[in-house]
């Protein structure tokens, strides 16, 4: 369905990120792992969203050949306050960063969490310190994403 709708669009496959939860990759392990490789060799990009949340395998990292991390928001709430959030945190955005892999902080609400987001090399982030949810309709097209580089 995915590759169908990459050619109805003309989206290139590299422009799409898709998400994948840590409990979606325990559940029919084996023929979740083989269309996830498909898709990665057409061009999707693959990130593990809420990574660290659940039954976290670091084989999947591996066998999916993902292409980065989701921060759950969850780590970030105190990530300045609790030496737990900041140990975790910092050690996702390592493990990405040995891996090769991009890290995206999700539930960003403050200056604090984006300072230290920041100090950390998380250029990605996603939260409402940088703009609340919204409709679908309500976005206005060819709008720049609001990322941090």
């Amino acid at each position: 369905m995915v590759k169908e709708v990459l050619h109805e669009t003309g989206l290139p496959a590299h422009c799409l990120v898709l998400e994948l939860t840590e409990s979606a990759l325990t559940s029919a392990e084996h023929l979740i792992v083989n269309h996830c490789q498909t898709l990665v060799q057409t061009g999707v990009r693959l990130f593990i969203d809420d990574f660290a949340t659940g039954y976290s395998s670091l084989r999947h990292l591996k066998q999916l050949a993902v292409s980065g991390l989701k921060i759950d928001r969850g780590f970030l709430r105190d990530v300045t306050h609790n030496a737990e959030d900041t140990a975790i945190a910092s050690a996702i955005i390592a493990l990405a960063r040995g891996l090769d892999l991009e890290v995206i902080a999700e539930g960003v609400e403050n200056q604090t969490q984006l300072d230290f987001l920041l100090d950390h090399d998380c250029r990605l982030v996603q939260g409402r310190l940088l703009g609340a949810p919204m409709p679908a309709a309500e976005l206005k097209i060819g709008t720049p994403p609001l990322l941090v580089c």
